[in-house]
This record gives C-alpha cells, structure tokens and sequence, in this order.
C-alpha cells in the first residue's frame, strides 16, 4: 500500500500565494490610478483629497524600486533651519 499524501499543504500554499499574489495586483492597479484622481481633485480644487492621494501615492511608491536607500528619522525630511529668520516671522 502507498503512503498517502495529505491534500491540506498544498491547498494552504495555493491558497496564500492566491492571496498575496490578490494584494500585489491591487497595490499596483490602485497605484495606476491614483495620478488620475490626484489630477481630478487638483482641477476641481479638492485639496483634502489631493493630500490624501498625494500621501497614498507616496506610500505606494515605497513598494516599487522608486524607495530611496535609506529612510532615516522621521524628522529627517523637514528642512534645516537656517541663521535667517523666515519672511514675515516675528523676533
């Protein structure tokens, strides 16, 4: 008699492949069609929605080859302050 060989593994290793390969193909499609919205909402003056498509954009975009090399500090990417006060600022 042959040993026999339980179904279960490989419906689990299908079923999560499915499923991640499912995500992927949805980060990317949104990925796609979040500039036309962005343009959308910027032609009809929607800034609300401009800064959450600009943020989701950004944060899709870490998923491609487009990520910088290193991320840093959250507080890495504000600028510098300089000796010179700013324009209109109070002493």
């Amino acid at each position: 008699m042959a040993i026999r060989r339980h179904r279960l593994p490989r419906f689990w290793l299908a079923l999560t492949l499915g499923l991640v390969s499912g995500a992927v193909l949805a980060a990317h499609w949104w990925e796609t069609q979040l500039p036309d919205r962005l343009e959308r909402a910027a032609r009809t003056g929607k800034l609300d929605d401009c800064l959450r498509y600009s943020e989701q954009l950004a944060a899709l975009r870490w998923l491609g080859d487009r990520a910088p090399r290193s991320r840093g500090s959250a507080g890495a990417s504000r600028p510098k302050a300089s000796g010179r006060p700013s324009v209109g600022a109070r002493p």
